[in-house]
């Protein structure tokens, strides 16, 4: 598939001040938004989906979702956005940002008194809102410019395929609409609101390499004597299997249904037992000298990926160093995404002691990590 670049956009924010980045999202596709920051000068502040009213039960419909930034330092700097199923790129799409100072006064103003500005949305790109600066009036039209003429209607995207046509942004990111975090041989509670009588059910889709089925249900609500109709709720439990992380999807369809009507994901990040957080997970005995390799289960689909911290230095020199990284897809079927695999970390032991050496399991905008792994490595010397 061809990848589609729409035009860069540009905007001007003050240090402090909120922007967002709104884009038409269409969850049937199985595309997802994804976006990275080079210049350390603006902090996510995360994502909000809003369905479109009315078309819960029509196949192939969506809504937008935003994502929300603050402006912390003075610079310019880009916002990369890339709609992807998989390694499969779709659409690339770029924002740049100039950051200027605070206000004259040397205070920041208060967002509640900054108005909005809505840019004008072209069927197909992505609409952006920003603060508008203190003091400045809108723009008004230039003398003697004519109106720019109505676009033409973007073609309906059909479900299940990321458009071809001009830049029209409507494969996006599906929607997370919750997050667990478990240890390995501990139990998940799925539940999801539906209704069995209108001929929909809820399906489990996978994937099903982190975690073990152990049951599932359908329990209908309370309703008064001789009530038909009033839906339910279906339950799953499962177990953590292995450590990792992977985004379980579950689909709202018809039998006969090749694509759902609706999608329920959950974010799964499963640590190794015993909150392994708090404590050594691996411990490695090398000979100065010796390459080693670190395998550290992940899954890049969906956002986070193994980071090295370092060693935590125990030992009065470093006693290892990292050489390279990789990063392995696990074997599966032809069209399956999201089955995650392996980062590799290559290490060679340098002098003689003993140190810790850690990992960060994060997504590259948060701070904090959902998971760490800690290896004790003693080197001896080489006779």
């Amino acid at each position: 598939m061809t990848m589609m670049t729409l035009p860069p956009q540009t905007m001007n924010v003050r240090v402090g001040d909120q922007f967002q980045v709104t884009l038409d999202e269409n969850p049937s596709t199985g595309f997802t938004w994804s976006f990275y920051m080079v210049q350390p000068i603006f902090a996510a502040n995360g994502d909000e989906f809003r369905p479109k009213a009315g078309v819960r039960m029509q196949v192939g419909a969506g809504g937008t979702r935003t994502f929300k930034f603050t402006a912390t330092a003075v610079g310019s700097g880009a916002i990369t956005f890339e709609q992807r199923r998989g390694n499969e790129v779709a659409t690339k799409h770029v924002v740049d940002v100039k950051v200027l100072p605070k206000s004259g006064n040397g205070q920041m103003a208060p967002m509640a008194q900054l108005p909005t500005m809505t840019v004008p949305q072209i069927p197909g790109m992505p609409k952006i809102t920003m603060p508008q600066m203190p003091g400045m009036p809108p723009m008004p039209p230039m003398p003697g410019m004519p109106m720019m003429p109505s676009m033409p209607q973007m073609p309906a995207i059909q479900p299940g395929a990321p458009s071809s046509s001009k830049p029209a942004v409507q494969p996006a990111a599906p929607m997370v609409q919750r997050t667990v975090n478990v240890a390995v041989g501990e139990k998940i509670t799925i539940d999801i609101e539906g209704n069995p009588t209108t001929g929909y059910n809820w399906e489990f889709f996978g994937p099903t390499d982190l975690v073990k089925m152990m049951w599932s249900d359908y329990h209908n609500k309370a309703a008064p004597a001789g009530v038909t109709g009033a839906g339910g709720v279906f339950l799953w439990e499962m177990e953590a299997a292995v450590p990792g992380s992977a985004v379980l999807t579950f689909g709202y369809k018809r039998a006969h249904d090749k694509q759902p009507a609706d999608t329920y994901r959950v974010q799964l990040n499963v640590r190794r037992g015993g909150n392994a957080s708090h404590g050594i997970n691996q411990n490695l005995n090398a000979t100065v000298g010796d390459d080693f390799k670190i395998m550290l289960d992940s899954n890049a689909t969906t956002g986070y990926q193994w980071e090295y911290v370092g060693p935590i230095n125990i030992a009065p020199n470093n006693v290892v160093r990292m050489t390279s990284s990789e990063y392995q897809n696990a074997a599966a079927p032809a069209g399956m995404v999201g089955v995650g695999g392996k980062q590799i970390f290559h290490f060679v032991a340098t002098a003689p002691g003993a140190d810790l050496i850690s990992f960060n399991y994060k997504r590259s905008w948060e701070k904090a990590p959902v998971e760490t792994y800690t290896v004790s490595v003693r080197v001896s010397p080489r006779h």
